[in-house]
């Protein structure tokens, strides 16, 4: 596909010289379809009916202009283009004027029009996207973070809507308390969104904004300083008993069914499903590096399974590290784990062949987002009054691990940054309380004895090593 006719945002700007659209006719200098209102990319459907437009006045008329379709495909070559049909103009028409009229004043230059906040956020999702960047600075972001984006940035334009403004013909740089005090209201009290959904759009117009002022189009970011408001830090995880009753309850295709609010019937059971949820539950790790684990990434000694080596997609993705600098994990061969994957392997082990449903037709990414899905609305027939996400597994498995190894040790195989944020999102109070309730205060018995299990635990040659 060629690449679209634009003027590059760093070059100077010749008033007359235009880009259009032939496909809806419409100006498009920004790199902003004025028929989608998103910026030009691969989709736009106008996108190789680009070309350079020359709009010139007619030297001694008031409002005569003269176009012409201009054949040039370089910004360079249509600057030159537009310049002879622009003289043209000039010297048949000094031809017919008298002499004195040879001077005439020269009219200041048009002032360069500053975006609206509509053409800017078409502009900012059209780089999340990697649209008309280098390769080099692309970033690969989750389908979930970007339609987050696009979500929170469709919230403000409504608010400024419904509060009698356009926001086409609002600068970046004319955003205030006022119009940001609007958004807060609609959010609030209109949405009724929570604390934490309050808090990413914040965090993702933040962003915007730094994205805006790296660009030149505005120096200070009004959404920096605004206070974040109070999330409660619990951490989640599921009772033996729970998940008991959930593996039960996710074998009943007949408790799969659920209408959706356009009517549509939505199925929500998969005979894999249990599997999947033991699976995050035993390894601890999240839904994509579970639904692509592989059987040669098992690793055995004498029939054991010792550990299983997952890569971190979501670090890798977020460093855009490529596949030969890849950063993995270490998920340790318990004994559930072996058991499961014993069971899981009883047809078939081909190395190629993915762990969880090798047969399923459906793509690995639909697989992790019905996984999820599937979770919540199956628990949520269980009765309980706390209702639990997917994500209570990875948390469970990392509480569970912390309680018996110590939580520095827990971290190496989780691969968090820090303690920190293993301790505020990963770690349960209540379980660490449980595993500690046969702890004495005095008595050194144990303590020597945890210790050297401990010790036992870490030492290189173990069978138990977590990093073989």
């Amino acid at each position: 596909m060629t690449k679209p006719i634009y003027i590059p945002p760093d070059s100077k700007r010749v008033s007359g010289l235009h880009i259009q659209c032939r496909s809806c006719n419409a100006l498009a200098d920004l790199g902003i379809c004025n028929k989608t209102k998103k910026a030009i990319n691969s989709n736009c459907p106008g996108r190789n009916t680009m070309c350079y437009k020359a709009v010139v006045h007619v030297p001694g008329t008031k409002n005569g202009r003269k176009t012409k379709i201009l054949k040039a495909v370089q910004y360079e070559e249509a600057i030159a283009e537009f310049l002879e049909f622009k003289n043209s103009f000039k010297e048949s028409t000094l031809e017919n004027i008298p002499a004195p009229a040879l001077l005439p004043k020269i009219p200041p230059p048009e002032k360069e029009k500053t975006p609206g906040l509509i053409a800017l956020m078409a502009k900012y999702v059209g780089y999340l996207h990697g649209d008309n960047i280098p390769s080099f600075k692309k970033k690969t972001r989750s389908k979930g973070h970007l339609d987050d984006v696009e979500r929170c940035l469709k919230r403000w334009v409504t608010a400024l809507h419904e509060n009698g403004h356009i926001p086409s013909a609002i600068r970046a740089d004319e955003v205030n308390d006022d119009l940001i005090s609007e958004l807060h209201d609609y959010l609030i009290d209109d949405l009724e969104i929570g604390n934490s959904g309050y808090n990413r759009s914040l965090t993702i117009l933040t962003s915007f904004y730094r994205y805006l002022i790296n660009e030149g189009y505005c120096t200070k970011n009004p959404f920096l300083d605004i206070p974040r408001k109070a999330v409660k830090e619990s951490v989640e995880t599921i009772e033996q008993d729970q998940f008991e009753r959930l593996l039960e309850i996710l074998k009943k295709p007949e408790l799969g069914l659920r209408p959706l609010p356009n009517g549509v019937r939505k199925n929500f059971y998969k005979s894999w499903m249990p599997s999947a949820v033991s699976l995050a539950l035993y390894s601890g790790r999240r839904r994509t590096e579970c639904v692509l684990m592989k059987w040669k990434d098992a690793v055995y000694n004498d029939g054991i399974l010792q550990h299983v080596i997952v890569p971190d997609y979501k670090v890798n993705r977020a460093k855009n590290l490529p596949p030969e600098n890849w950063i993995y994990r270490y998920v340790p061969g318990t004994a559930e784990l072996h058991n499961l994957l014993e069971e899981l392997g009883k047809e078939s082990r081909n190395p190629d062949d993915y762990i969880l449903a090798p047969d399923e037709v459906m793509s690995r990414a639909s697989m992790a987002s019905l996984m999820s899905k599937s979770f919540a609305h199956y628990f949520s027939q269980l009765g309980y009054q706390k209702q639990l996400s997917f994500g209570c597994l990875r948390r469970t498995n990392f509480s569970s691990l912390s309680s018996a190894i110590g939580m520095e040790n827990a971290r190496t195989i989780s691969g968090h940054a820090d303690n920190k944020t293993l301790k505020k999102f990963y770690v349960s109070q209540k379980v660490l309380a449980r595993a500690a309730k046969q702890h004495g205060v005095f008595d050194e018995r144990k303590k020597d004895e945890q210790q050297r299990a401990t010790d036992d635990i870490l030492k290189p040659d173990s069978d138990h090593s977590i990093d073989r």
